[in-house]
């Protein structure tokens, strides 16, 4: 039996993800068995909140990527469209993020490798940090919000 690493859409959300939580049940024991929670889309700010509380994050080598080393987390990129393969590959130049192929043994090798890395986990939030990024929403927001408390000059 193959494994999907991806949701279908719910026909009432077309552009829906699911977010997938994963933690060790006991890493003491020899199983490590893994807990899976699906969690159903989530808003940006809870999605960011929990981005910049990740030990390690697998994205998708699209927008997820991107706001994952905004949220300086430890990141794995995979592309999952040929516009993502570029991007996937310069953030892994860029010591922004690391890559992992689209399959499942690929994947599960890059995670274990950099969940039992400290030291390289911790050069990503690093650099990701020196790039000091900014949540454009919030600064478009307060921009606008001032904007439209101002009066109007006429």
């Amino acid at each position: 039996m193959r494994s999907r690493w991806w949701r279908r859409p719910r026909a009432s959300s077309p552009r829906a993800a699911s977010t997938v939580l994963v933690a060790a049940a006991n890493t003491t024991q020899a199983s490590h068995t893994p807990l899976l929670q699906m969690l159903p889309r989530l808003p940006l700010g809870e999605l960011a909140s929990l981005m910049r509380r990740a030990q390690l994050i697998i994205a998708n080598g699209g927008s997820t990527l991107l706001q994952a080393i905004a949220c300086q987390a430890p990141a794995i990129g995979v592309a999952i469209a040929k516009d993502q393969v570029k991007r996937v590959r310069q953030y892994a130049a860029h010591g922004l993020a690391r890559s992992a192929p689209l399959a499942a043994a690929g994947i599960m090798r890059a995670a274990l490798a950099l969940r039992d890395n400290e030291p390289a986990r911790a050069a990503l939030v690093r650099r990701a940090r020196e790039l000091r990024l900014a949540d454009g929403l919030g600064i478009a927001l307060a921009a606008l919000d001032e904007l439209l408390r101002a009066p109007f000059a006429t």
